[in-house]
């Protein structure tokens, strides 16, 4: 069962790493704007057209994994949360159909009404969906899983803010010149804004949040949070200097930090109040099965992924020549 539960938890945190960053790149799509407008675009099609949507495989994965060995869980989520859930799948969606129009017709750099408009839904699907996740994740912290509260829209924004700072880091890694110190000044911006926060988000969940706030805040989350801060003042050091390279280490770190630090205060719970994880799990023979076969499952993944990247990671048909 903790074994499950340990993997649920290192999904998550892969899904946070790259699947966030596919977002806030949705974000910077949607306020590019003035001359630089085209080539920022631009940056966002080359960065992400050749793996888009596919870090979202790590989403699948936690479901699957949460729907088979915590099945009681799994069914109260879906249930509480069902508003916020389907709204960030609406979001997924809406996003990643918007993409495939402007990729497919050459039109990303923006200069085309309807390719503005496709845009757009890129750009509010990419808010819509990372916003309705943390929250949801805020309510599961919850007593009763109250799912619009000033906690857990606090974790929303938080967690726009953390795919907007990853995502810029990225970007400004793969860029030059002055896109790339663009892109760096916007890193900045995105990591005092989530910074800001998320400290504002340990606050309320003081209250909001009896089993997560206090043992975010003096138990066992408590290393993982300064941890998490260190890395942050790192990361605000790499990128003042100007070292984006430095910069995606310190970023993937706080967010991955972060997240260890959120999994270790709430365990064992799942559910706020309702279902610990030994209440939620899955009969002892499911989860022998489950932990079997799940190896041969990610020695199939990783590497198609890995190759994935390998393959088409920089370039972008589509596009044409820079």
């Amino acid at each position: 069962m903790a074994a499950a539960g340990l993997l649920l938890a290192v999904v998550l945190g892969v899904y946070a790493l790259f699947g966030l960053a596919d977002f806030g790149a949705g974000l910077w799509n949607l306020v590019a704007r003035g001359g630089w407008a085209t080539a920022e675009r631009r940056a966002v099609a080359r960065g992400m057209g050749p793996v888009w949507e596919a870090n979202h495989v790590w989403l699948i994965f936690a479901l699957v994994l949460l729907f088979t060995a915590f099945p009681r869980a799994f069914a109260r989520l879906g249930t509480g949360l069902f508003v916020p859930l389907h709204l960030a799948l609406a979001g997924i969606i809406l996003r990643g159909a918007a993409f495939v129009f402007l990729a497919h017709g050459r039109k990303a750099a923006g200069g085309d009404p309807a390719a503005d408009r496709w845009g757009a839904v890129f750009g509010a699907g990419s808010l819509i969906a990372p916003f309705f996740l943390g929250l949801s994740l805020a309510a599961a912290a919850q007593p009763g899983l109250v799912w619009w509260s000033p906690f857990a829209v606090l974790v929303g924004l938080a967690t726009v803010a953390a795919g907007a700072l990853e995502a810029a880091v990225y970007l400004a890694v793969e860029s030059r010149d002055e896109l790339r110190r663009r892109f760096l000044r916007r890193a900045t911006r995105s990591l005092a804004v989530f910074a800001l926060l998320a400290a504002l988000a340990l606050v309320a969940a003081q209250q909001a949040a009896p089993w997560l706030g206090p043992r975010l805040a003096g138990g066992p989350g408590l290393p993982w949070v300064l941890l998490a801060a260190l890395a942050a003042v790192l990361d605000a050091v790499a990128l003042a200097l100007r070292h984006p390279e430095v910069a995606r280490l310190w970023t993937g770190s706080l967010v991955l930090l972060v997240w260890a630090g959120w999994a270790a205060a709430s365990w064992p719970w799942l559910v706020a109040g309702e279902w610990t994880a030994a209440a939620a799990a899955a009969p002892g023979a499911v989860l022998r099965q489950v932990l079997a076969l799940l190896p041969w499952g990610l020695l199939l993944l990783v590497p198609a992924l890995a190759l994935l990247f390998a393959v088409f990671k920089g370039r972008n048909p589509a596009m044409g020549p820079e």
